[in-house]
């Protein structure tokens, strides 16, 4: 950025680097909407700010980001990724299972979207997965668990699968 204070990608990068190692939201924010001001069209932008914004819980602007990052590259299985997992985020599920059903068909073997293969189809499962536990009945470690971690022993309990995690006694 000292050569050239015009490039996004730079800012974005800075951005991401903000959000992911310093968690520094502000300036993270500042990073990418000085990215997005210097070109609109950023789709690393896009998502890397959807991305922020989801994990504040400004579900709805990222979302907006996602969909606005599809339109750019619109047969990105990436681009159905992000917006599947925002989906997922802001509790849309039905949603976030089309999302990434459509990244599915753009690319059948993609490893980004092997946990949606067996997603249930309906809120109310991977709901359930999580008032479960809430209440108690939670796999042992839960707690420890990435939150993608969660998310595939849920979609796998609604599939019919056992989680391959103990019961907490």
């Amino acid at each position: 950025m000292e050569l050239d204070e015009t490039l996004a990608d730079a800012y974005a990068a800075l951005g991401q680097v903000s959000k992911q190692y310093e968690w520094d939201w502000a300036k993270s924010e500042r990073m990418y909407k000085r990215a997005l001001e210097l070109n609109p069209n950023s789709w690393l932008a896009h998502v890397w700010y959807a991305g922020l914004l989801s994990q504040i819980g400004r579900f709805d602007e990222a979302i907006n980001l996602d969909m606005r990052a599809r339109e750019l590259d619109p047969v990105s299985v990436n681009s159905s990724t992000f917006l599947g997992r925002d989906l997922y985020r802001a509790r849309r599920y039905d949603q976030a299972i089309r999302a990434c059903q459509e990244g599915l068909e753009l690319d059948p073997m993609t490893s980004l979207l092997f946990g949606f293969r067996r997603a249930p189809r309906s809120e109310s499962s991977v709901a359930r997965c999580h008032q479960e536990t809430r209440e108690g009945s939670e796999p042992f470690g839960w707690a420890n668990l990435s939150g993608a971690a969660r998310k595939r022993i849920c979609i796998g309990r609604s599939a019919g699968q056992s989680a391959r995690y103990p019961r907490a006694a």
